[in-house]
Formats: C-alpha cells, sequence, structure tokens
C-alpha cells in the first residue's frame, strides 16, 4: 500500500489537536438526565455524590459541564489506549 493510502493514526496514539464545537457546553440535569435515558433521580444522585462535574452558575439549576465530562472521556481513552499491549 503506497503511503497515501495508510491510515493517518497509528495504534495507541490520539493526535493532541482537536476541533470540538459543542453547541450546549452546559446541561440542566433536567436534559441531561433526557438525553442520557435516565431518571432525573438517578442523575440528581450521580450530582450529590460529585460524579458529575457541575457548573456554579448562581442559579438554583444544578448545570453539567459537558466540557469537562467530554475531557474526562478524553483521558479515559487516552489512558486505554497507552496501556494496550
Amino acid at each position: 500500500m503506497s503511503r497515501a493510502g495508510k491510515s493517518q493514526i497509528s495504534t495507541g496514539f490520539i493526535n493532541p489537536q482537536y476541533a470540538l464545537v459543542m453547541a450546549e457546553p452546559e446541561l440542566p440535569l433536567e436534559e441531561f438526565a433526557r438525553r442520557q435515558g435516565r431518571t432525573l433521580k438517578s442523575v440528581q444522585q450521580d450530582a450529590d455524590k460529585g460524579l458529575l462535574p457541575l457548573v456554579n452558575t448562581g442559579k438554583r439549576t444544578r448545570t453539567v459541564n459537558m466540557v469537562a465530562l467530554f475531557m474526562r472521556a478524553l483521558e479515559d481513552a487516552q489512558s486505554f489506549l497507552a496501556h494496550r499491549v
């Protein structure tokens, strides 16, 4: 296979440059639960336990920081790929 036909991503490597556009970088717990197919109660419990990154908006409504959640998933993916044999 010619060099031009080879994949640009090698096994265990993630290009450190990302282009990410998030239409909604923050979501209220209610909307987050709906999109995840979960109950509001279960999402509230995860938020209470500190399992979800929350944004302090100064309002009563708690909001999930979707950018932080994405970054957490990205770090997990990079760690997984780095430890593959």
